[in-house]
């Protein structure tokens, strides 16, 4: 059988396997997650949820109206509002 021992000239920065996690701030694939990192994705995914509970309650509204059914702008700000959810709700951007 092989030896699977690392080089002893490897730092273990060198050195990260597949489960290696270094001071909490670098995943598994690599990724590093630093306050600014953190910050920028609180930040969208709260646009997100906001963008989402905003349309969903416009489109609740009038449909809970019958007076804002019948009206046409209604169906059009229906209309951006499934658009905009859709766009919002898109995770592979």
């Amino acid at each position: 059988m092989a030896d699977v021992t690392p080089a002893s000239n490897a730092s273990d920065d060198d050195v990260i396997g597949a489960s290696a996690v270094l001071d909490g701030s670098v995943t598994a694939a690599g990724t590093v997650w630093t306050p600014a990192v953190v910050a920028r994705v609180t930040t969208i995914v709260v646009i997100m949820a906001a963008t989402l509970t905003g349309n969903v309650a416009l489109i609740a509204g009038i449909k809970c109206h019958a007076a804002l059914r019948r009206r046409r702008i209604s169906a059009f700000l229906v209309n951006l509002a499934v658009g905009r959810s859709t766009s919002a709700s898109d995770l592979r951007r």
